[in-house]
């Protein structure tokens, strides 16, 4: 870009952390409670990004019988959506790590100025926990997870809140991610993305959404916004 940027609106998963070990291994925990096969992490990476609603179907769906009615298909997703919510409370931080090279792009974005946000889809009490744990160093200005009253990305409510709260204009801001819906909501708002290739889409993925701007490793971060080291 060739002004720096003043926000930095992050999202969580596959951006700033690498969360796929524990959604897998707590999904899996409980698809095993209620007699599912298990899931692949292959299939976690395809399967998140849309919140856990949709991560929930998209796991249990795969392992139950296709002739099962759908009464007891609901009742099967349900019991499986309560217990990985339970699981994934009290283990799902375990297995996740900070990307390598995020720890130096936040603190230059930092002693540069730069706002920072987080913009994602996983539930509110689960975004705390991992701003709390992973991030509380960096002093987010914002942390925005999924709540009742705003909907999911690509849906821009989000972002647009993000703004207003944090008073920046959309020319002075950029939404960072590794999905297609990161992409996509960037696209609804109306301001500039940057789609990292180190999360759990592949560059053909996102470039098929149409996304255009692409960094490889974190500590790219900075000099993507416009910061000149």
């Amino acid at each position: 870009f060739n002004t720096m940027k003043k926000l930095a609106i992050f999202d969580l998963d596959g951006t700033l952390i690498d969360t796929l070990l524990g959604l897998n291994a707590c999904m899996n925990r409980a698809l095993q409670k209620n007699g599912i096969n298990d899931i692949t992490l292959e299939d976690t990476r395809r399967f998140v990004g849309n919140g856990i609603k949709n991560y929930v179907i998209r796991a249990a769906n795969k392992g139950l019988p296709s002739d099962l009615s759908d009464d007891l298909r609901g009742q099967k997703i349900q019991s499986v959506a309560e217990d990985f919510l339970n699981i994934y409370g009290h283990n799902g931080i375990d297995e996740s790590v900070l990307y390598d090279g995020i720890d130096y792009a936040l603190k230059t974005l930092r002693a540069h100025g730069v706002k920072l946000a987080v913009l994602s889809n996983k539930a509110q009490y689960a975004a705390d926990i991992f701003n709390e744990r992973f991030l509380s160093k960096y002093s987010f200005d914002l942390v925005l997870g999924q709540t009742d009253d705003l909907p999911l990305k690509p849906a821009p409510d989000g972002l647009l809140k993000i703004l207003k709260t944090l008073n920046v204009e959309k020319a002075d801001a950029v939404m960072i991610g590794d999905g297609e819906t990161d992409y996509l909501t960037a696209v609804n708002a109306d301001i500039d993305c940057v789609s990292v290739l180190w999360g759990f889409r592949s560059e053909e993925e996102l470039k098929n959404a149409g996304a255009k701007v692409f960094i490889r490793n974190p500590k790219e971060i900075p000099t993507a916004l416009g910061i000149k080291e």
